[in-house]
């Protein structure tokens, strides 16, 4: 390998650096070491590479590098270096120095002696040191590479946020599975795709790696959407609906579902009042007075949403989507698995979708609810012995 005067080796990068040829036009000294900061990982450039030219641009008066008069070559001495780094090593300081020129930011003009120092001729300057050409000449790749590392940067932001809602998607799945529909149980191989994945983001992963992530639960998260569907009961009988209507003009205390709000699943059946709190007792103990009518059940509900995690602004969503009495009776079968739900806002938020897809009925909830406790109670009961 060809060597300098000094011993120095001279690579192809430093040769084709030095045949670095830039136009007339000033460009900023910032700006060149902006762009480089951040297309560093192309060149394979530390941040503390980045701190050295940092002070060694420092050195240069001017804010911009000129080739107009005479070529732009600081010739700091290496103790003035350290300094400006805070007190560097100097042996660390030579090692980054020694990357950039390896790298062919920088070329070295070596004085007959291997000193960097200026010296002056009446008007003229020769200086020896660190030129800066190779900054101002390239300046449009380091825009190129940052514009690319830029892009990388927000793509993986971008996929990064996508597999964050996508994680809460599945805990809320998950979630709605265990309170709604005991006879799905989501597989061991879910639970832990989602860990490895909920793990890996704590590291910093390519882009390529988090879309292979992304592919991955955007199946698992299709196929239990599929599975998780609530049935389809709009074909309800026209007996079924005129007992519907005689019922709705004969008790004031009833809940009519298809009434109460256009979204959802018009039900063949009727939701009393009776039923919600003798399921639902848990809401009862939240009220100062007894419970009697839906107003009351409403009031408290809209009392009991902030105290849950759920804010006002989702719960008035949440309200404006259901209905009032639907809402409230759904907070009130919440509050009965209150230690089973994760998160009660993002399950809230997963029902009030289905609602608005027309896909919802609270019926399902008290009726898991009741035979629950119906378990329940008959686990509890004491074995009969025989003889």
């Amino acid at each position: 390998m060809p060597v300098t005067p000094f011993r120095r080796p001279m690579t192809a990068a430093l040769i084709k650096a030095q045949r670095c040829v830039p136009d007339r036009t000033p460009v900023s000294k910032w700006d060149a070491l902006r762009e480089l900061a951040t297309a560093r990982k192309a060149y394979g450039l530390t941040d503390r590479t980045l701190s050295v030219l940092q002070a060694l641009l420092s050195f240069h008066k001017s804010d911009t590098i000129d080739r107009t008069e005479r070529p732009p070559i600081v010739f700091a001495s290496n103790r003035a270096i350290c300094e400006r780094l805070n007190g560097m090593p100097c042996s660390t300081m030579r090692r980054h120095l020694a990357r950039l020129v390896e790298e062919g930011l920088l070329i070295r003009r070596d004085s007959p002696n291997g000193k960097r120092y200026c010296r002056r001729y009446g008007s003229e300057a020769e200086a020896f040191g660190f030129d800066l050409t190779p900054l101002a000449a390239r300046l449009d790749e380091f825009r190129t590479k940052a514009e690319d590392a830029r892009a990388e940067r927000d793509r993986v932001h971008q996929l990064r946020q996508t597999l964050s809602l996508m994680l809460r998607d599945l805990a809320e799945l998950a979630a709605f599975s265990d309170f709604s529909r005991t006879n799905i149980a989501i597989p061991t191989s879910v639970h832990d795709l989602s860990q490895e994945i909920r793990s890996s983001l704590r590291r910093k992963l390519t882009s390529d790696t988090l879309e292979t992530h992304a592919e991955a639960l955007g199946a698992v998260l299709a196929d239990l959407r599929s599975q998780l569907e609530l049935p389809d009961t709009e074909n309800s009988s026209t007996s079924d609906a005129k007992n519907e209507q005689h019922l709705q003009s004969s008790d004031k205390d009833s809940l009519d579902m298809k009434g109460a709000v256009n979204t959802l699943v018009p039900q063949p059946s009727r939701l009393s009042l009776d039923l919600v709190l003798s399921t639902c007792k848990e809401i009862g103990s939240y009220s100062v007075d007894p419970i009697q009518n839906w107003h009351q059940l409403e009031s408290s509900a809209d009392m009991l949403a902030p105290m849950i995690g759920v804010s006002r602004q989702q719960w008035s969503e949440t309200v404006s989507v259901m209905g009032r009495s639907v809402a409230a009776v759904v907070l009130a079968a919440m509050l009965e698995q209150l230690e089973v739900i994760r998160s009660p806002a993002a399950y809230l938020r997963t029902l009030t979708r289905k609602a608005a897809d027309g896909k919802f009925s609270p019926l399902p909830m008290l009726n898991a609810l009741t035979n629950r406790k119906s378990t329940r109670v008959h686990s509890c009961e004491p074995r009969r012995l025989v003889g």
